[in-house]
C-alpha cells in the first residue's frame, strides 16, 4: 500500500492500518504476527486517524471530510458523521464520548447516535489528542498545547510552542509528553511546568506509552528517520531503530510489543530485545538488506560494510570517498550507494566497482544542491539525470532514471 498514516490495535488482538495516497486508499484489518490481511474496505479518502471504542468498535476518520463507526469483524458501518473538514485525530474519553479534531477544531459526540455533544473551536488545526485524569483532554496543534475541560469546553491551561505541536501521549503518572520540530518535552498538565526537554532531529510525528512506561516516539525530518524509545524520566534513548522512512503511524499492542507505520509499510518491533550490537567508527547515514539477509551499513567514516546479522561480523568492507548517505539494493543484484561524492554501483559479492556515476549539471533530488545526489531512497520519483562512466569504453555518457530509488537498466538519452 501507500503510506500508513493510522494503525489501532484491536480487541481482539489484531490490528487495524489505514492510510492511502491520490492513488489508492485504503483500511485493512491484519493479524499482527503473520501480516495476513484478513479485511479490506475501501474508503473514500485517505485514513488519517483510527482509534478503537471500549466495545471492540473502529472509529475511522480521513480527509473525505467525514468519520465512520464500523464492526472490525464485519466491515458494516454503524455510523457515519460529515465533518467541515479532514478528521486528524481521534480519542475515546473514559466516560463514553469520542473527541474527534481536525482543520475546524475539536468535537465530542455520542459515538452510536452521532450527536454532536461539545463543540470547541481552535486557532487553527488539530494534530493530536490524548485524554488527561479529571476529565480533561490534551489537544496539540499550530504553535501551542491546550489543556481542556470536555465537560465545558473551557481550557485551562495552554502551552506555547515552537512550530505545530504533532504528537501528544499521557505517561502513566499522569504527567504529558508532547512531540514538535526539534524536540520532545515532558510536561505537568496542571501546570504547564517543563520537567524535560529532549533534542531530537526533525519532527517528533507520533508517541506511544508502552505498558512499562516507557516512550516509543517516531518521526525524522529528510534524510534522516528514526524511531527511539526513551526512558521518560531520564530522556536516555534505551533502543534506536532507523527507518527507511519517516514514521506516520504508531501504536502498541497489549504484548508490548509496537507496530510502526510510514511510507515504506509495516513494522512489528520487540522493544525489550536487542538482537544485535554492531560498534561502528562513525555515525551510520544508510542502511539496506540484500536479499541473502546480509546487512549493508553506510555512514560518515567514509566506507560502506556488508554484515552477518546473527553474529554482526563483517564481510566486505568498502573504502569511499566521502560519508555514504544513501543506499539501495537494484533489482539486478547491484548495490547502489551515493553521497555529495556522486553513485556507485557494487558488486556486493567483492565489492568491485561496476559503474560510477557524477550528477549532469542541474540534477536534481528534493533539496539536495548542484554537483550532489542521494540516489537510493525508495522515496525519489522525480526524473534525475546522471553522467556515467562506461566501465568498457571509460567514456562519459548521460542516462536518465525514472525512479532512482530502483535504477532500471540504464538508456542512454541524446543530450
Amino acid at each position: 500500500p501507500d503510506e500508513v498514516n493510522a494503525l489501532a490495535p484491536l480487541s481482539n488482538g489484531r490490528l487495524a492500518a489505514g492510510g492511502g495516497s491520490f492513488l489508492e486508499n485504503w483500511l485493512w484489518i491484519l493479524d499482527p504476527d503473520s501480516g495476513e490481511r484478513i479485511l479490506e474496505v475501501n474508503t473514500p479518502g485517505v485514513v488519517r486517524a483510527l482509534a478503537t471504542l471500549p466495545d471492540g468498535r473502529l472509529v475511522v476518520g480521513g480527509d473525505w471530510k467525514g468519520l465512520w463507526v464500523l464492526d472490525p469483524k464485519t466491515s458494516i458501518r454503524t455510523l457515519e458523521v460529515e465533518t467541515p473538514g479532514w478528521v486528524r485525530a481521534l480519542a475515546p474519553l473514559p466516560d463514553g464520548r469520542l473527541a474527534l479534531g481536525g482543520e475546524w477544531g475539536i468535537w465530542l459526540l455520542d459515538p452510536d447516535t452521532g450527536e454532536r455533544l461539545l463543540d470547541v473551536k481552535t486557532p487553527g488545526w488539530v494534530n493530536a489528542l490524548a485524554t488527561l485524569p479529571n476529565d480533561r483532554l490534551a489537544v496539540g496543534g499550530i504553535g501551542r498545547l491546550q489543556i481542556l475541560d470536555t465537560a465545558t469546553g473551557e481550557r485551562t491551561l495552554v502551552v506555547r510552542s515552537p512550530g505545530e505541536v504533532s504528537a501528544v501521549a499521557t505517561l502513566p503518572n499522569g504527567y504529558l509528553a508532547v512531540g514538535n520540530i526539534g524536540g520532545l518535552q515532558i510536561l505537568d498538565p496542571d501546570t504547564g511546568e517543563r520537567l524535560l526537554k529532549i533534542e531530537i532531529f526533525g519532527w517528533v510525528n507520533l508517541l506511544a506509552v508502552l505498558p512499562d512506561g516507557r516512550i516509543a516516539a517516531g518521526g525524522g525530518s529528510f534524510p534522516e528517520n528514526w524511531l527511539w524509545v526513551l526512558d521518560p524520566d531520564s530522556g536516555e534513548r534505551l533502543l534506536e531503530v532507523e527507518t527507511p522512512g519517516e514514521v506516520l503511524a504508531l501504536a502498541t499492542l497489549p504484548d508490548g510489543r509496537f507496530v510502526v507505520g510510514g511510507d515504506w509499510g509495516l513494522w512489528l518491533i520487540d522493544p525489550s530485545e536487542r538482537l544485535l550490537e554492531v560498534n561502528t567508527p562513525g555515525v551510520v547515514l544508510a542502511l539496506a538488506t540484500l536479499p541473502d539477509g546480509r546487512l549493508v551499513v553506510g555512514g560518515d567514516w567514509k566506507g560502506l560494510w556488508l554484515l552477518d546479522p546473527d553474529t554482526g561480523e563483517r564481510l566486505l568492507e568498502v573504502n569511499t570517498p566521502d560519508e555514504v548517505r544513501a543506499i539501495a539494493v537494484l533489482p539486478t543484484g547491484q548495490l547502489a550507494l551515493g553521497g555529495n561524492w556522486g553513485l556507485w554501483l557494487l558488486s556486493p559479492e567483492v565489492g568491485e566497482r561496476l559503474l560510477t556515476f557524477i550528477l549532469a549539471p542541474y540534477g536534481e533530488y528534493f533539496s539536495f544542491q548542484e554537483s550532489q545526489i542521494v540516489a537510493a531512497s525508495p522515496r525519489a520519483w522525480r526524473w534525475a539525470f546522471v553522467r556515467g562512466r562506461d566501465p568498457v569504453t571509460g567514456k562519459f555518457e548521460v542516462y536518465p532514471y525514472e525512479a532512482v530509488g530502483e535504477l532500471p537498466p540504464p538508456k542512454k538519452a541524446a543530450v
